[in-house]
């Protein structure tokens, strides 16, 4: 992922103005597409429009020329083509008529990409979208090309072990964070300036790039220079490129059989040789504390705590070289994960996983543990010599579903990419059994599946399969096997042998176990399975789990905090270092006030220097038992004073913004939980302004098993009501529209409840109805988007025709009012569920609602979103929080262009509730082999609320004149058929009961009560 860069950092260290900064050469452009900084497509903005409304009018004028072509002509890479918009298409074309070429042809699903060189994008479309034309028909030059950065050589970070510093190599080609890090810039821009130095001998224009930035000029080749992505190609750079032996004075060393040379080459921010003396009259003087040097550049590394038990203190990796494994893994390793320092569990896990330890690896989702034992146990294989082949895995990998089956088998094959003989397979529904069992045969080293299929699997094919070779089993996700799949990884256990070479001396068999959560079956699972682990945890609050620490919580109201705080202290705070944590810095002032009345006391927050603060933690950390003083504290100096030894954490309030910085807290306890006799104790305080976390908090406490008063479970459900009513403006959670629950509730930004004021059906559509679609986008294998044709009513089979005339008008009115430049302002509430404007691609604008949002780390504003179109149902992802726009309420009002489609009592196998792709797929294919220009989809209404429609399911419909319509194949009879989904009962009452609970007895014509 692209890391966190303040622009305001980098505009600091370029503070040029614009008159002091610009050559009198650059022009204005606008930037289309940046593959690498060294392929950049662009346009200059002066005399764009006329060029471009000069080409339009050609265009249509030879409209006839290309009209006329051949029907049974075929589409070739490189044709020239001219593409039409049409009003009912799914794809976005930027102008009514487009000149471009074929890049690309996607055969199985006859379509071609197509490059826009007017505007410099691609768009995917099938051939009765575009019409073949003769290259001279427009001879005008094209209005985008592509340009280069200037003078500058892409590297990559590498860390040296043996030399503890971290080197720049110069590498051939960019970095994937130098490629983000660009386009993040680019995008910051108001206005971006082009300055053509040279030209290559194609004609393609090298320059250097000029991002004005809030007034601000930044250098694109500096600000790469800066965060370490690129240096220049100097004089001394190129002639050692062109020799490097003749340089004698070069440091070289051999690392996995690649000769390394050290260059002591100053990189300052001078850039290309046209430009140095200008930009010496110009550029504002910038002195560097510290010397950066070419391929050798300090880095100050602070460790990253995590909670060690039950083995001997070992040294950690602080890069991926430490794991020493075969060269091709370490380059898959690079590629596909394109950085040399490894995660904080990483670090930990690989040199107990290298020791042959079993291990345990406690970390919150997306924080490696599935890379960092993928890498492992790949690299281990990939050092072992003459493994089994055929049906005889040497690593099982279970998994808690198969979506996250198909994840570490992709992570499998890209890290074995260069072992044929090593072959990864993955055993999941969707695939048919004599599939299966051919590609076991091809070679099977690693075995992944889920505990259940490969249960099924065993009980069918009991000897096929043979784990007497088995040297690695991993858990992945094993908190939540064990509580939905115990049963089916106890067969594996005991009837199938999965771990029969446990006992043998001989071969030991090496567990790897990873989860989210620490649990009651993780602590059976350690104890009983695995020999002396190392279990690593790197969440604290799972830390105090394990340690079996039982917080105490207060519910109280927050006039009567200060004596409540003030009895539970007592005197024992004098014997047991305490920590109070508050909010911030106004909350703990007060408290501050209060207790210094009454008890020894410190107060340690962000306004404070640092001077000040490093003092109070000198004079902490000197105190003696009998005579500790309180330390009161905020979240945002608990990371700054790195205090790790608490015993007695205290909870003054509960953080609001953000559950990571709660999680933190417990950090400060780290030190007495490694203890062998940890005596660590943990109050919380809840008041009425605790709502937003009170859940999360209540969640962890059940699952320590700590009881909960009644009363405060009524206050729980009392505030899960609240929090949900406060988002009417949110969209019901998909979650619940697919599966009638959500098991990601107390963490999920959507909506849970039906509000009847919002949720009232849009249309007339009545249950038992028989609703006609064009489908515009497939979500997942039961989830669509799509338009209304027609309904026909149950009662009278009338059929009640739907008009697109009302969409197409309220698209050319957006599109109408965004025209004009005064109209595109900045979106200021970003909010999950709000409706925007976004402009996609250029001069397209679209409305479109939050479903996702991607705050800053520490400012908590939003950086990326997610978002859907509600006017052709398709989700766009990370989509920069800037590029929103303003919408008028009016605009935000007008009806919804599609409709959202979901089949109602049909679920995944085996309680997985993620549909994986091998289902999705089929759904991909069933719509493309049957659905046709003369066809549409038809299903019968089981419920609609606002713009949500659930149908039994899928059929085809085929008109036919003269005769009645042809109905088809059933998707939901092909999933169920192909071993995809089964039926899930419970669906529908679900959803009933919100109906109900909503105040909606009687909806669609139906009595819910009946």
């Amino acid at each position: 992922m692209f890391p966190k860069k303040s622009y305001g950092c980098i505009i600091s260290c370029f503070l040029y103005r614009k008159s002091n900064m610009l050559p009198a050469t650059a022009s204005i452009i606008k930037i289309t597409n940046v593959l690498t900084p060294y392929i950049i497509r662009i346009y200059e903005v002066k005399h764009y429009d006329e060029r471009l409304d000069f080409i339009n009018k050609k265009l249509l004028a030879k409209k006839e020329i290309y009209s006329i072509a051949e029907k049974d002509m075929e589409p070739q890479i490189g044709d020239m083509v001219v593409v039409h918009n049409k009003l009912d298409a799914t794809i976005d074309v930027p102008g009514w008529l487009c000149r471009g070429y074929i890049t690309g042809i996607i055969n199985l699903k006859d379509e071609y990409n197509i490059f826009l060189p007017d505007y410099g994008i691609s768009i995917v479309t099938q051939k009765e979208d575009f019409n073949l034309c003769p290259m001279d028909t427009i001879v005008e030059d094209y209005l985008t090309f592509t340009v280069g950065l200037y003078n500058v050589l892409p590297v990559n970070i590498e860390y040296n072990s043996s030399m503890c510093n971290e080197n720049l190599i110069i590498s051939k080609d960019w970095s994937a964070l130098a490629i983000e890090f660009t386009r993040e810039l680019i995008r910051a821009s108001d206005v971006i300036y082009f300055d053509h130095l040279v030209s290559d001998q194609h004609g393609k224009q090298y320059g250097e790039f000029y991002l004005d930035i809030k007034d601000n000029i930044i250098c694109l080749s500096e600000a790469l220079v800066l965060y370490n992505y690129t240096v220049y190609l100097e004089r001394e750079v190129l002639q050692f490129m062109k020799n490097p032996m003749s340089d004698k004075k070069s440091k070289k060393e051999v690392i996995n059989g690649e000769t390394i040379f050290y260059l002591s080459i100053s990189n300052m921010l001078n850039g290309n040789d046209k430009s140095k003396e200008q930009r010496k009259s110009c550029v504002k003087k910038t002195t560097f504390k510290a010397e950066k040097k070419y391929l050798h550049h300090e880095f100050n590394r602070i460790k990253e705590n995590v909670f060690i038990y039950g083995v001997d203190q070992y040294n950690t990796f602080t890069s991926i070289l430490d794991a020493k494994f075969p060269v091709e893994i370490h380059k898959a390793w690079k590629t596909l994960i394109q950085s040399s320092n490894p995660r904080k569990i990483q670090s930990y896990i690989w040199p107990a996983i290298k020791k042959g330890l079993d291990v345990m690896a406690i970390a919150a989702a997306k924080s490696g543990k599935t890379s960092g034992y993928g890498f492992a146990i790949c690299g281990l294989l990939a050092s072992i010599s003459n493994l089994p082949q055929g049906m005889n895995p040497s690593a099982l990998i279970l998994c808690s579903s198969s979506s996250k089956v198909l994840e570490v088998n992709s992570l499998c094959i890209e890290f074995l990419q260069s072992y044929g003989t090593i072959k990864s397979v993955a055993a999941i529904n969707g695939k048919s059994e004599q599939s299966l069992v051919a590609e076991m045969f091809n070679g099977c080293q690693i075995l992944i599946s889920t505990p259940r299929f490969l249960t099924r699997f065993m009980d069918k094919n009991r000897k096929l399969l043979n784990f007497k070779n088995l040297r690695y089993l991993i858990l992945d996700d094993c908190d939540i096997i064990l509580d939905k799949y115990f049963d089916s990884i106890s067969k594996l256990f005991k009837k199938h042998n999965v771990i029969c070479n446990r006992e043998l001396k001989s071969k030991m068999l090496q567990i790897t176990v990873t989860a989210t959560h620490w649990t009651a079956h993780l602590k059976k699972i350690a104890s009983i399975l695995m020999d002396n682990p190392c279990i690593c945890i790197a969440s604290f609050i799972e830390a105090i789990s394990f340690k079996t620490v039982r917080p105490k919580i207060y519910a109280i109201n927050s006039k009567k905090k200060n004596g409540k705080l003030l009895d539970l202290l007592g005197n024992e705070y004098l014997k047991s270092r305490t920590v109070v944590i508050c909010r911030n810095n106004v909350e703990a002032e007060k408290l501050y006030s209060f207790l210094k009345e009454h008890k020894e006391t410190r107060l340690a927050h962000e306004n404070m220097n640092s001077l000040r603060l490093q003092g109070i933690k000198h004079a902490w950390d000197a105190c003696i038992s009998g005579s500790y003083p309180i330390l009161i504290c905020t979240d945002n100096i608990l990371s700054d004073m790195s205090i790790t030894n608490v015993i007695w954490l205290i909870h003054y309030s509960v953080s609001l913004q953000s559950r990571t910085q709660f999680n933190f807290r417990f950090s400060t306890l780290l030190d007495n939980l490694q203890m062998e006799n940890c005596n660590c104790k943990v109050t919380i305080l809840i008041d009425e302004d605790s709502d937003k976390q009170f859940l999360h908090i209540i969640k962890i406490l059940q699952r320590m098993n700590i009881k909960i008063p009644q009363n405060m479970l009524e206050n729980v459900k009392l505030i899960a009501a609240a929090l949900e009513s406060k988002k009417e403006n949110c969209p019901i959670c998909d979650q619940i529209k697919s599966w009638g629950f959500c098991d990601k509730e107390t963490f999920c930004m959507m909506r849970h409840r039906i509000i009847s004021m919002i949720d009232a059906p849009l249309t007339n559509i009545q249950i038992k109805d028989k609703v006609k679609f064009r489908v515009v986008s497939i979500h997942d294998a039961t989830h669509f988007s799509a338009r209304i044709i027609s309904y026909i009513k149950s009662d009278t089979l009338e059929e009640i025709e739907f008009s697109n005339i009302e969409n197409l008008q309220i698209a050319i009115k957006i599109q109408e009012y965004y025209s004009c430049a005064g109209n595109k302002k900045k979106c200021e509430l970003i909010d999950v569920g709000c409706i925007c404007g976004l402009e996609e691609p250029v001069d397209t604008f679209k409305r479109v609602q939050i479903l996702y949002i991607e705050r800053e780390n520490e400012t908590q504003s939003p950086k990326r979103v997610d978002v859907k179109c509600i006017d052709n149902g398709v989700i766009l992802y990370k989509v920069n929080a800037y590029r929103l726009l303003y919408m008028p309420e009016e605009f935000t009002k007008y009806p919804m262009g599609v409709v959202e489609v979901f089949l109602v009592g049909i679920a995944p196998h085996d309680d997985e509730y993620v549909w994986n792709n091998y289902a999705t797929d089929m759904v991909y294919q069933w719509f493309k082999e049957n659905v046709k220009d003369s066809s549409y989809v038809i299903g019968m209404v089981h419920l609609h609320l606002r713009n949500t429609i659930w149908v039994d399911t899928l059929e085809i419909g085929t008109k036919l004149i003269g005769y009645k319509d042809l109905i088809g194949s059933s998707l939901r009879t092909e999933l169920l058929t192909k071993n995809h989904g089964i039926e899930n009962d419970k669906h529908l009452s679900q959803l009933y009961q919100f109906c109900r609970s909503a105040g909606f007895f009687e909806i669609n014509g139906c009595n819910l009560n009946v």
